[in-house]
């Protein structure tokens, strides 16, 4: 019998399989907002409420689990109602709890971290000196002349950093994922919420300054991303500082001997080049090509082809079967990987972390996005990269794609449950009230992120969205995009929005001058919705539901449901949604406004009110 949402039957594997246990008493789960997990690691040991969100291991709980005892399906569904309840209050006041200091007091803290950090940096010369001192002393008999310029600390110093960071890269050029976070650190520098784009940053500011007030952790950030940047280049300098005389050693050293290939191994050939030159070639070329956006997208196959691969293969060396196992391992690989174990854990070590905790693992779709990189990659160095590689070992093993969920629209409580809490940001006229309201039209989020002062218009008494590329004067507006052609259309505003002060809200950004609807979202390369998308995709969940199947785009879902509900036709719903081909579309230009706003307004959402 299938279990109602938030409940879960208990599983036993058998014959490689998860079965659930019939008549066993149901569980009841809940996900840990990563902003609590902060919180939580960051609790005293002998704080009470890490009972409750901690796990054996010391680290914070990912999720919370519990049984309901109850076998009966009705009755579990209302014991798990309670216990998740319980979770939500314990979360609610572990988040009001945090400490009140005021501004100042965080920002020496935050300086005083700097400090102790970039000195913990900065003592490597200290280091070597003890360690040389120590070996001149107890075994200076038996020790080899140093290499040129280095005395016997130096290695010592250096084969101890890496030992200590098995994961650290030895390379004497900055990592790129080092190079990475530090500039975004220094745009994040400039406030606004771009921190948000660094990875584990608000992991790092309770690491570093404790539990504090979420109004005051808004006012540092800046600080803090500036202090992290700056703690970030100073233990590079130690990092590079280590591989270097590393290298030192290793050149100065006897050669290695030259051991034959394995029977039916791959013998390396004049020329040949490693798997990680091709990933550095081919990042640089994608990164000219297509900016940061390369960046974004190759990031993870181009982890899990160094781990799986290795970074010294060569790249004529890797067959059909080493990418089937590439694309067997993402099979494995947790969901979020990152985001639940830091981006120190190898996705190895992940898997075996999923495996024992029975974790979900990457979508069907993910795979088959990541294996697809991959199969471009190697593309690109047969066409590019002449001898690099024969053949492309990725090609076809991607898959067809499927659908993991089946998107819908939003239910009335939920649309009441989720503008109840919006209704907050009404009164200060932000877009976090606004843009999901002018979303029950049933436009996209990037559409109503981007939109300009100038683009609500009126038609006599009926006010409209004019969603174009162009501006007033017909020429294009560079700052704007739309999905496609047929996006381009007239969107009348429903009642709702009117009755709730719409027209009200343009009027007050038209007194301020102000040029965008919104100016408080602020684009990121170009994506007017990045940001507000992440914040909408948080709050949903922590607010309404984490159903899967809701949305942002459910709205759009929304207008098609309850559209057809209320008898509106295809056509109709395909101009007002932007569904329509341009020659259907073009029948409903601005003459013909007042009948799209009285079939739009024909659309009901129950009780809700704005």
């Amino acid at each position: 019998m299938a279990t109602k949402k938030g409940l879960v039957r208990p599983r036993r594997k058998v014959g490689g399989e998860w079965v659930e246990l019939g008549g066993r008493t149901a569980n009841v789960r809940m996900a840990v907002p990563a902003d609590v997990r902060a919180i939580v690691a960051a609790l005293p040991s002998d704080d009470p409420r890490r009972a409750l969100f901690v796990r054996a291991d010391g680290k914070p709980k990912v999720e919370l689990v519990r049984t309901t005892r109850r076998r009966d399906q009705d009755d579990a569904e209302r014991v798990g109602a309670a216990i998740k309840a319980e979770w939500k209050r314990a979360i609610a006041a572990l988040r009001a709890t945090g400490n009140p200091q005021d501004v100042a007091t965080v920002l020496a803290r935050i300086e005083e971290w700097r400090e102790r950090a970039i000195a913990r940096a900065q003592g490597y010369d200290v280091d070597i000196a003890i360690l040389d001192f120590t070996a001149t002393m107890e075994r200076a008999a038996d020790l080899p002349p140093p290499a040129p310029g280095l005395d016997h600390g130096g290695p010592e110093w250096a084969r101890l950093y890496f030992k200590d960071r098995p994961q650290t890269s030895r390379d004497v050029t900055p990592p790129p994922e080092t190079f990475r976070r530090v500039e975004r650190l220094r745009t994040a520098e400039t406030g606004g919420e771009t921190w948000r784009d660094v990875q584990g940053f608000e992991e790092a500011l309770s690491h570093a300054v404790g539990v504090i007030d979420h109004r005051v952790r808004a006012a540092v950030r800046p600080a803090f991303a500036r202090a992290w940047r700056e703690v970030l280049e100073a233990e590079e300098v130690e990092r590079r500082l280590a591989a270097r005389i590393l290298t030192i050693v290793a050149d100065h050293a006897a050669p290695a001997p030259v051991v034959p290939p394995a029977p039916g191994g791959y013998e390396v050939r004049h020329g040949d080049r490693t798997v990680g030159e091709l990933l550095d070639a081919y990042l640089v070329a994608a990164r000219a090509a297509r900016g940061e956006a390369a960046v974004k997208d190759s990031k993870a196959i181009f982890r899990a082809i160094r781990e799986f691969l290795g970074e010294e293969t060569p790249v004529r060396a890797v067959k059909r079967d080493d990418a089937r196992r590439v694309r067997e391992a993402l099979q494995r690989v947790p969901a979020n990987a990152v985001k639940r174990f830091g981006p120190d854990v190898t996705l190895s070590e992940a898997i075996e972390r999923a495996d024992k905790d029975d974790l979900p693992r990457l979508t069907h779709n993910s795979v088959k996005n990541y294996m697809t990189n991959a199969a471009m990659i190697w593309n690109w160095a047969i066409k590019e990269r002449e001898g690099w590689a024969d053949l492309n070992p990725f090609e076809g093993l991607a898959g067809k794609p499927q659908d993991s969920v089946r998107r819908r629209g939003f239910r009335d409580d939920e649309l009441a449950k989720l503008f109840d809490h919006l209704s907050q940001y009404k009164a200060q006229g932000l877009a976090r009230f606004w843009v999901p309201a002018l979303a029950l039209n049933g436009c996209r989020l990037a559409e109503l992120c981007q939109l300009r002062t100038t683009d609500v218009k009126m038609h006599g008494n009926i006010a409209y969205l004019d969603l174009s590329e162009f501006d007033a004067d017909g020429r294009r507006d560079h700052s704007k995009s739309l999905k496609t052609l047929n996006s381009e259309r007239f969107v009348p505003v429903h009642p709702l929005l009117i009755e709730a002060g719409f027209k009200d809200f343009v009027a007050k950004r038209r007194k301020d001058k102000s040029e965008r609807l919104f100016p408080e979202i602020e684009s990121y390369k170009g994506d007017w919705s990045h940001y507000f998308s992440k914040w909408f995709g948080e709050m949903l969940d922590d607010v309404v539901s984490d159903d899967p199947a809701i949305v942002f785009h459910s709205f759009r879902h929304g207008l098609r449901q309850r559209g057809r509900t209320a008898g509106l036709s295809r056509e109709i719903l395909d101009a007002i949604g932007g569904w329509a081909k341009r020659s259907t579309g073009e029948k409903y230009g601005l003459d013909e406004i007042v009948d799209l706003h009285a079939h739009n307004a024909r659309i009901s959402f129950g009780a809700l009110r704005l």
